[in-house]
């Protein structure tokens, strides 16, 4: 704080002289800052008094400055000398400016919402009224992003920002498209479809004159749905028929229809029941069939080995008394609680390693033929295979049996054979 000394001409100069310190640049016309008042002169103690306390309020020697908001107001101060004989007053005028009125700052606040998640993006704040220029592109996993939006519309840049605002990103999903192609297995003939990501493909069934068709199969596996998590290829197979050859193929679906009617749980697994099929005797050991090859397929029969050989306990199926001999014999199987299957459920325990399909053919009470049959791997097992015995040929009437090896479970969606008569 400066000394500004201030001298007053009148009939009272000895008295009054030098009462007064102001702040730097202060002076009577011009009061913004507090100041200092004498409180003694020539031993004569001094009294102030202000016409208006509420500008400058006098506390001792301090004089308290208020600067009003709008206008200069003109503030009176009267200093009186207390132990004067004579009372002596002297008064001064002083003009205290007014305060040059300044708005605060306003902010607004911008939130960037994701179109997908909602969840907030990025949030910042900006002087009210002024312009947005600029906005960082954001990124998102697996989708493109479409623009910045006010509700429904794209808005354009540079804007004038007046109040809060969330502003959404909008992102549309990456739709990835895989080729699928079917590949018919003849005559060169393919079919190429575009489907989009995961999409679940139901395969068709075929027909084709003099052939039978055997199925479509993705690397060597026979599969009736294709899931699109790449491009595939999928390749239909094919037997060809002769005039003289006759075919018998069998899905047990007679026997499942009447599992149904029996109102007794399918999952169930029954010890021993014969059974008419197409005109052939069939027998069912510790059987169920409520499962089928895939989550989507048609029913099955379901096996479950509970002793190997021709004691009790067999997982088996028996065709009896088959007349005209067998050429081949085809069977499709898969194991469902494999380690590596989802479907009836995961964690299973069966390892295809240690599982055994063993097919017998018997004529007489012989064994005239005998093959045993296993997965590649797990993998394998979770999807299932088609095997196929070629060349059995023999002629006749004969016994035809499947079966699978104890401690596991096999289901089997059809066993296919055909005649040989030589």
């Amino acid at each position: 704080m400066s000394l500004f000394i201030v001298s007053c001409t009148n009939e009272n100069v000895d008295y009054f002289n030098n009462l007064f310190i102001f702040s730097e640049n202060d002076s009577f016309e011009h009061i913004s800052k507090d100041f200092v008042l004498a409180t003694k002169t020539h031993d004569h103690d001094i009294e102030w008094m202000s016409s208006a306390p509420h500008i400058i309020e006098i506390k001792g020697s301090l004089a308290k400055v208020t600067q009003p908001e709008e206008i200069d107001i003109k503030v009176t101060l009267t200093a009186t000398l207390i132990n004067h004989q004579d009372k002596l007053k002297q008064s001064f005028e002083l003009n205290v400016i007014h305060v040059e009125s300044k708005e605060e700052d306003v902010y607004v606040t911008i939130r960037i919402l994701n179109s997908v998640t909602n969840e907030v993006i990025d949030s910042f704040e900006v002087l009210q009224n002024s312009e947005l220029t600029t906005l960082n592109q954001p990124s998102f996993e697996g989708y493109d992003f479409k623009g910045f939006y006010i509700n429904d519309s794209l808005i354009s840049l540079p804007m004038i920002l007046t109040q809060s605002i969330d502003i959404i990103a909008r992102f549309t999903k990456i739709v990835t498209i895989y080729e699928l192609t079917l590949n018919y297995g003849y005559d060169s003939k393919v079919e190429i479809l575009h489907l989009e990501e995961n999409t679940e493909y139901l395969l068709p069934n075929l027909t084709r004159p003099n052939y039978e068709f055997l199925g479509w199969f993705l690397e060597d596996q026979k599969v009736y749905t294709v899931n699109m998590t790449e491009s595939k290829t999928v390749i239909a197979q094919w037997r060809i028929i002769s005039a003289q050859t006759v075919i018998h193929k069998e899905s047990f679906q007679g026997i499942i229809e009447y599992r149904d009617s029996l109102g007794s749980p399918k999952s169930e697994y029954i010890n021993t029941f014969d059974y008419m099929l197409n005109n052939f005797s069939y027998s069912f050991e510790w059987y169920r069939t409520d499962l089928g090859i895939s989550e989507n397929s048609p029913k099955a029969v379901t096996l479950i080995g509970r002793g190997d050989g021709l004691g009790p306990g067999r997982g088996v199926i028996t065709v009896h008394d088959v007349p005209n001999g067998i050429g081949y014999f085809s069977f499709h199987a898969r194991l469902p609680y494999s380690k590596e299957s989802t479907y009836p459920k995961g964690g299973g325990s069966d390892s295809a390693n240690n599982v055994i399909l063993t097919f017998t053919v018997i004529q007489n009470g012989f064994e005239v033929h005998q093959s045993k049959h296993k997965f590649a791997d797990n993998k394998e097992a979770s999807k299932g295979k088609v095997f196929t015995i070629e060349n059995i040929n023999t002629t006749g009437i004969i016994t035809i049996v499947l079966e699978v090896s104890s401690g596991h479970r096999a289901t089997i969606s059809y066993i296919e054979w055909s005649e040989y008569k030589g």
